[in-house]
């Protein structure tokens, strides 16, 4: 039993949730290479919270360790790389390059860059759907957006919108991606499924607007503009600006705590960031941070603010709870964006993180094999998140491996005969689902 049918069986049987079908074991062995991989991809599940910081002058991008708070390596990437989002599952980065007309993709397990994709002229703003299917860039130079395919990394479109389109958000639903566009002073608002411009909201005649956030519940949307030194607030609702906030001078970017109750906007011009309670739209406090603040971005726990410092060529790191800075943290030269990878789950503790798991509702220890005895070169999971092996098995297997499956569920999912569940996986069936994995 191969393909959609075995989806139904799992689901109907005892071995838990799969979720994605796969080739059968014989087009799966194909490829040696998918094998190692995959196994990459899937160690980034242990991994911590990493901040990405592009460094427009050095042409590389610092990550930042945010337990430790210190750069634990650097990425070599396109020319004046400004712009930087970050996938759902954590597993790439995708970096606008001002001076190369292009946007670097780095795979974040490795911190290599895997994929170099062609857009529009001068590059600025980027934003990820929520599914991780497109990126949307804003081509300062040639008034547009590029909509690439994660998967393919090809523009798939291009979408005109006003002149100078800088920062860009995407609704929490995906829907919709707003951008900023700093000459008319406006935002294009881009209906995701048509990649068309369905409304354009005024902010200001000659306020220029560059940064962009969109709340948690995709209410409203909050805008920097630099040259009247506050932020409008839009309804998205309606499309309509329904507050503006005053800060301080040169507002550039803006981001909202996990909570929606809290608004960072860095302000090149007074070296600080505005703290705006998003119920009154109103500052509580201003936290002095380093020379010319630029992007901002907050951790997924809301517990502290990763500002990016770009005359001091440094990030300070605020608490929330106090805001204060914790930690200064040295980059590289003329930082301007940072984007902190999200929080990954592990539901059912088995070592891989939720958005990788293919199968999330493995049970340690497993039943297989029904007889108790594992064969002479068979693997089950019957403790931790590395499969016990028999005798004469060689290869050591773990969940990171498998995507969180444990033989049972292989089993089922391949359509393999009872041997496998009497005797555990063999080297030939654990082969066979691992390259056939995503």
């Amino acid at each position: 039993m191969h393909g959609s049918n075995w989806v139904a069986a799992v689901s109907a049987g005892s071995a838990g949730d799969i979720k994605r079908d796969v080739s059968s074991p014989a087009r799966a062995l194909a490829s040696a290479f998918a094998l190692t991989i995959v196994s990459l991809i899937a160690t980034s599940a242990a991994r911590a919270e990493f901040a990405y910081v592009t460094n427009v002058d050095s042409n590389n991008v610092s990550v930042i360790d945010t337990a430790s708070n210190t750069v634990t390596t650097t990425v070599t990437v396109g020319s004046r790389p400004v712009g930087v989002a970050i996938t759902p599952d954590g597993a790439f980065a995708y970096i606008a390059n001002l001076g190369s007309d292009n946007v670097s993709v780095i795979d974040t397990v490795s911190n290599t860059v895997l994929s170099t994709v062609p857009v529009g002229s001068l590059p600025f703003g980027i934003a990820i759907t929520p599914d991780g299917a497109f990126a949307y860039v804003s081509n300062r130079g040639s008034d547009d957006v590029s909509v690439i395919d994660t998967a393919s990394n090809t523009v798939i479109a291009t979408v005109t919108v006003g002149d100078n389109p800088l920062g860009v958000a995407i609704t929490p639903g995906g829907a919709f991606a707003y951008v900023a566009n700093a000459g008319p002073s406006n935002v294009s608002v881009i209906d995701t499924a048509t990649n068309t411009v369905s409304a354009t909201v005024p902010v200001g005649n000659g306020s220029a607007p560059e940064g962009i956030a969109i709340s948690p519940d995709g209410t409203f949307a909050y805008v920097t503009k630099l040259f009247t030194d506050d932020v409008a607030v839009i309804d998205t609702a309606n499309n309509t600006v329904i507050a503006t906030v005053s800060v301080d001078s040169v507002p550039v970017a803006v981001a909202i705590t996990p909570d929606g109750a809290f608004g960072y906007v860095t302000n090149r011009g007074s070296d600080n960031v505005s703290v705006v309670d998003t119920a009154s739209n109103t500052v509580t406090v201003a936290v002095t941070v380093g020379s010319s603040p630029e992007g901002v971005a907050i951790t997924p726990d809301g517990a502290f603010a990763y500002v990016v410092n770009g005359g001091s060529d440094n990030v300070s790191v605020i608490d929330t709870a106090s805001n204060a800075i914790t930690a200064t943290v040295t980059v590289g030269d003329f930082p301007l964006g940072v984007a902190i990878t999200p929080a990954q789950g592990d539901a059912d503790a088995d070592g891989v993180q939720d958005a990788l798991d293919q199968c999330p509702a493995t049970a340690v220890p497993e039943s297989a094999p029904t007889s108790g005895e594992l064969g002479q070169a068979r693997y089950a999971l019957r403790r931790g998140v590395t499969f016990s092996m028999g005798p004469k098995a060689k290869t050591v297997y773990a969940t990171t491996d498998t995507a969180g499956c444990s033989c049972e569920q292989i089993v089922a999912a391949l359509g393999l005969g009872k041997g496998h569940l009497k005797f555990g996986c063999s080297n030939g069936a654990m082969k066979a689902w691992i390259v056939g994995l995503p």
